[in-house]
């Protein structure tokens, strides 16, 4: 039975500020245009005259380049890039970031960019996809359609969508179905906690890393309404009014049911998919975002990491950090590369 999450005033009181910041991350390019990097050539790829098969867009075949990030350095390896489409709406785009495996097929992993549900694009990953893909993963990154566009729970339907699409074209990508992890940060992370929560997560995905994810909307909403409340706070109270299309009231009950099915714990069973949190310290979505999801997930017997790291950082510059980033990949790695049986 599904638990429904009982919304308390008192988490409230742990709540932090921090400035946002995007690390390495270029401008968002238009939807029409390709991302990645600059293309040696483009040309379309054959598309199946069958209905389910995927309309590509473009597709880019890129040189290798190297990627600095503080400690480490990167050897970006040489890929194939395709845009598609898994819905009808404009904004249910989703960028493939593909090598070919040397036999069978890989583990896939789908990334879901942050914004407060208002802003943000799937080009934002860029740099982490090309990470991943050097890792030997296929990786998908994918747009949704924002809360100024389409209220809650578009944004969950387009990301169970994107999954969907990975899966039901695994031949065409090489990829294994069985093995797909979810990495969202900030309002994607709440997204990827809720792909593995909502409905039999733990079928949909093999695991989810969240970097800053909202898990907690509603605190979200009382701490931009704090005295010296910072003005990322107050951004993120106003998103989140946005995105379920109410203020939450005691009077109003559609609203509070609204509240508590953006909240991932709402949905946490034993079903659900393993799972790895990280926040920092001092940033404006802390941990307390998290310790109720986690808590429900521990009571289901549902593997879950809360790694709280030092410092400000938000949503992906915390893996900007080579521990971090060590962190995520070993992680990822121990769920998407372990044996089979």
């Amino acid at each position: 039975m599904r638990k429904v999450l009982v919304l308390s005033a008192a988490v409230a009181a742990a709540c932090a500020s921090a400035a946002v910041v995007s690390p390495g991350v270029e401008a968002a390019a238009a939807p029409a245009e390709p991302v990645g990097p600059t293309p040696t050539t483009t040309t379309q790829e054959p598309v199946s005259a069958t209905p389910e098969a995927p309309q590509e867009a473009t597709k880019i075949t890129a040189g290798s380049q190297v990627e600095t990030a503080q400690a480490f350095i990167v050897t970006l390896p040489r890929l194939r890039t395709a845009r598609y489409s898994y819905g009808p709406d404009a904004d249910q785009q989703i960028d493939a970031y593909l090598r070919s495996p040397a036999e069978g097929t890989q583990p896939a992993v789908l990334l879901l960019h942050g914004g407060s549900w208002l802003t943000g694009d799937k080009s934002s990953w860029r740099r982490v996809a090309h990470r991943l893909a050097a890792d030997g993963y296929a990786v998908f990154s994918a747009d949704y359609r924002l809360s100024g566009e389409a209220p809650w729970p578009a944004q969950r339907d387009d990301a169970e969508a994107a999954l969907a699409f990975i899966k039901r074209h695994a031949e065409r990508f090489k990829v294994d179905p069985a093995r797909v992890v979810v990495i969202g940060s900030s309002a994607g992370g709440q997204l990827a906690t809720m792909l593995g929560t909502y409905g039999a997560g733990a079928q949909k995905v093999s695991g989810v890393v969240a970097l800053s994810p909202v898990n907690s909307p509603y605190l979200a909403y009382l701490d931009g309404a704090l005295p010296g409340a910072s003005s990322t706070a107050v951004k993120l109270r106003g998103a989140v009014e946005q995105l379920i299309g109410c203020t939450p009231q005691e009077i109003d009950t559609t609203c509070w049911q609204r509240i508590e099915d953006v909240a991932p714990a709402t949905h946490a069973d034993r079903g659900d998919a393993p799972m790895l949190i990280m926040h920092s310290a001092d940033e404006f979505v802390p941990t307390a975002h998290s310790t109720e999801l986690v808590a429900e997930l521990k009571g289901y017997g549902v593997p879950v990491t809360l790694k709280e790291v030092p410092g400000t950082g938000h949503a992906m510059t915390i893996i900007k950090d080579p521990a971090a980033w060590r962190t995520l990949i070993t992680w990822i790695d121990s769920i998407a590369k372990k044996p089979a049986g």
